[in-house]
């Protein structure tokens, strides 16, 4: 029976192979000319499972995914710069995070009292620290948001342990298993920069050259469904009881 899962999983993996082969070359032409940010998205062919958004779109549009898409690349660029600090100062040199906010807190307001008192002494403007104050309505507004939030996740959370949702239950399943197995390689930390650099770095090579991975990815799904459709018939065949007459035959 093992020998048998083996010798199916290896013509599959054959057959996907040898199917990869015949795929037609892409010119860079092709692949660079679709993508405009100006211009907006072109779906002329199927898009990754069903995909019918643009990228900008997909990942809540705004400041958020212009600076995720390198729309500003300042922002995202400075933002991928001190994360990578961040993670050097914590993961290579050891620093310690409370060690080093409550330092540059010192180092701030020693800085700014002696600014203040010596422009006080010498008779000049003091620093131009402005006044920092949460109007009320933000603070609201973003209590209702988490409110909300957290209720719609809660929800999920009690429609899977219910055994409501199985296709969210999988997923669920898939991903901590997935933090499972990455959370024994790195550090927390380690794991959360390359998240950062992850989101920055995948999302926008795959707008620059969404018509080549849609296409091999989209070959590859329909020929793992069509590899395991035959597995699938195989094994519902070979279960199906058969009587003597095609025994016979067979012997």
């Amino acid at each position: 029976m093992a020998a048998d899962g083996a010798s199916s999983a290896a013509a599959i993996l054959s057959s996907v192979l040898e199917n990869f082969k015949n795929l037609p070359a892409s010119s860079p032409a092709h692949s660079s000319s679709h993508f405009h940010p100006s211009s907006g998205p072109r779906f002329d062919s199927a898009r990754l499972f069903g995909r019918q958004r643009a990228v900008h779109d997909l990942l809540g549009g705004g400041h958020s995914a212009d600076v995720l898409l390198w729309r500003k690349r300042n922002l995202s660029a400075g933002f991928l710069a001190v994360a990578t600090v961040i993670w050097v100062l914590f993961e290579w040199i050891g620093y310690h995070f409370i060690s080093v906010v409550s330092f540059f807190l010192l180092v701030a307001i020693v800085g700014l009292f002696a600014w203040s008192y010596a422009a006080l002494m010498l008779n000049r403007d003091p620093p131009p620290v402005p006044k920092l104050e949460l109007p009320d309505e933000v603070v609201l507004k973003v209590a209702k948001t988490l409110n909300m939030e957290i209720n719609k996740m809660l929800n999920i959370l009690h429609e899977i342990a219910i055994g409501k949702d199985p296709v969210r239950f999988a997923k669920l399943v898939g991903a901590l298993a997935l933090l499972v197995l990455f959370g024994s390689w790195f550090q927390f930390l380690t794991l959360f920069y390359l998240a950062i650099v992850a989101v920055h770095t995948l999302p926008v090579l795959y707008e620059k050259n969404e018509d080549v991975i849609d296409r091999y990815a989209q070959r590859a799904l329909d020929e793992l469904n069509n590899q395991f459709r035959k597995v699938d018939t195989s094994v519902l065949l070979s279960k199906i009881p058969r009587g003597p007459a095609a025994q016979k035959r067979e012997d």
